[in-house]
């Protein structure tokens, strides 16, 4: 029986997290190695993290996610796929929180909501139609289970050239 093995702290975290992502460990004898261990388990990922990407304007996007209690999403496990001849012209991100992760150390860290908001640029001369970016995305539970990466297609309906979006920030300035 594992609980009878002595391990070390985090060589079990670690243990755990990966036999997890093969599904090879019910949440309820993981439990038991965290303190702050909750006896409902953790939740699926799509409840922990609920994503609800909106478009503010042509090329812009917001994505906004309500991350539940006890659970976190990290800053820098955040990518974005871009389609061939789309650029990611600014990224700007909600506040966050420094975490001291047992194995990658001091992380940027998400609790309760994230908001990221993305404008993308054509890179040639013509405007782009109907554009999808993929946006990954990881987090854990605080009782000690770290989700897979998660991937999540988000629609970018209209994507204006750079030099629209230029001329639009200079009006607007």
């Amino acid at each position: 029986m594992i609980q009878a093995l002595k391990i070390n702290p985090l060589l079990c975290w670690l243990l755990c997290s990966i036999l997890t992502l093969f599904g090879w460990v019910q949440t309820s004898y993981a439990a038991g190695f965290f303190e702050q261990a909750n006896t409902d388990g953790p939740l699926p990922v799509e409840q922990a993290f609920v994503l609800s990407p909106s478009v503010v304007k042509e090329g812009v996007i917001s994505l906004d996610w309500v991350i539940q209690p006890d659970y976190y999403l990290y800053r820098d496990r955040m990518e974005f796929v871009l389609p061939k001849g789309v650029i990611l012209a600014d990224n700007q991100r909600s506040a966050t929180e420094l975490k001291s992760d047992p194995l990658f150390g001091d992380v940027h860290v998400f609790h309760d909501s994230a908001n990221v908001v993305l404008t993308f640029g054509a890179e040639g001369d013509a405007t782009l139609l109907d554009q999808v970016v993929t946006v990954t995305y990881q987090g854990c539970w605080e009782g000690g289970i770290c989700y897979p990466p998660v991937k999540q297609e988000v629609s970018i309906p209209v994507v204006p050239t750079l030099t629209d979006i230029a001329a639009s920030n200079a009006s607007q300035e």
